[in-house]
């Protein structure tokens, strides 16, 4: 729990006190237990693609629903901290969406079906308290789950309402909207009609409104609502919808995939004008953004891996695995090199909600048992570059 978290921290920080303390001259020699002041400026479209995506706070690494703790190696599932919780708070019985990670602050929405509610909430990541912001009525809420925050502002959709003279028996008659809510004054109020139900709300930046709609990508000033096509995917012959969509320093970044079935191309495009390029030259799989640098993993043919086994009608069939490699460069494509490779093959990376900090991946996963034949069961790791060794998370309750 938090609470036992932090005693230990204490206790820990009291350790090193003392023995600086008796040692004198020889504390320069001491483990610096003092955490990292990095704040990621890496923007997430949480709730459209939250499975595969991480990002930094510190030394607290935010995932959809979990935390984990870069100093003390435990990874904390859920946003209940409550050990007196009989499961039954809003948090443990509702389906929680991740939407900003702003400071010290995790934004989130808990939808509870019994109760047919929205919570809308922040959590302090040094603390691990959570803070109620609004409830909205499911009844109230729009066709997504998808919300941000910018500065003050909670960004949400708002319900659906007929349009006038429309047909209360199509769905396609009934309009949507983005709504926001302010955290100082408490106050609610609509900022933008959506053209559609599938007006799909990603960003709001510096007051500047990002959404997706019939296969492009839109933005909006919400002082003048001026709207501008950044990129229409279609155009450019891709398919429509977003993989991975994350925002850094003026620019968004992607993984759009070929309509004519080709490899999957990590791109960029500018957050004003829509300049875009594609950054490698081989396909990607996946990818983390982190302030410094881009880490991929190339989109490779699945390859066999252990001994074929027996499927339906007798058949033989094999387990399969991936890229076995992940290569870096730089936000502008540049530098591309590889920076690890599993020498033994048997690791499967592919996927999975990842990132890359000093040398360390965080991230999800499995790994092949020649004596089982078979992939054992997916957690939470570190692995080091410099030496290969695997840290398993700590999985708290």
């Amino acid at each position: 729990m938090r609470m036992i978290k932090s005693i230990r921290k204490m206790a820990v920080a009291l350790a090193v006190l003392l023995l600086a303390v008796s040692l004198g001259g020889c504390a320069e020699n001491l483990p610096d237990m003092a955490p990292s002041s990095y704040e990621s400026r890496v923007l997430q479209a949480w709730s459209t693609m939250m499975l595969t995506e991480a990002d930094r706070m510190n030394d607290t690494l935010v995932l959809y629903n979990a935390i984990y703790d870069i100093q003390t190696g435990e990874l904390i599932r859920g946003y209940c901290e409550d050990p007196e919780c009989d499961g039954e708070c809003y948090l443990e019985r509702g389906y929680c969406f991740m939407h900003s990670l702003v400071g010290d602050r995790m934004y989130f929405s808990v939808f509870v079906p019994q109760e047919d509610m929205y919570y809308f909430c922040y959590r302090e990541i040094s603390t691990g308290s959570v803070q109620l912001l609004f409830t909205l009525p499911e009844e109230e809420r729009g066709a997504f789950e998808s919300a941000c925050v910018d500065g003050k502002y909670y960004y949400y959709y708002s319900n659906m309402q007929l349009k006038e003279g429309g047909n209360p028996d199509l769905l396609s008659d009934y309009l949507s909207y983005i709504s926001r809510y302010d955290m100082e004054s408490g106050t609610h109020e609509v900022v933008y009609e959506c053209r559609s139900g599938m007006d799909i709300l990603y960003y709001v930046i510096d007051g500047i409104l990002y959404t997706a709609y019939q296969g492009g990508f839109w933005r909006t000033d919400l002082a003048t609502m001026q709207q501008t096509l950044l990129i229409d995917h279609g155009a450019l012959g891709y398919r429509e919808g977003f993989v991975s969509l994350r925002y850094l320093d003026g620019y968004f970044y992607e993984i759009a995939i070929p309509a004519n079935g080709g490899g999957r191309q990590l791109l960029r495009f500018d957050a004003v004008s829509g300049e875009h390029a594609v950054l490698v030259d081989e396909p990607v799989a996946t990818y983390a953004l982190t302030n410094d640098a881009i880490y991929f993993f190339p989109q490779q043919p699945m390859r066999p891996i252990g001994e074929p086994v027996r499927g339906e009608g007798g058949e033989e069939e094999y387990e399969y695995i991936g890229s076995d490699t992940i290569y870096t460069c730089n936000h502008d494509g540049s530098g591309v090199r590889p920076v690890w490779t599993d020498e033994s093959g048997l690791i499967d990376l592919i996927g999975v909600a990842f990132t890359v900090f000093e040398d360390i991946y965080y991230g999800d996963i499995r790994i092949f048992d020649l004596e089982t034949n078979a992939f054992g069961e997916r957690f939470f790791a570190e692995i080091h570059f410099d030496t290969g060794e695997i840290i398993r998370a700590i999985e708290v309750e």
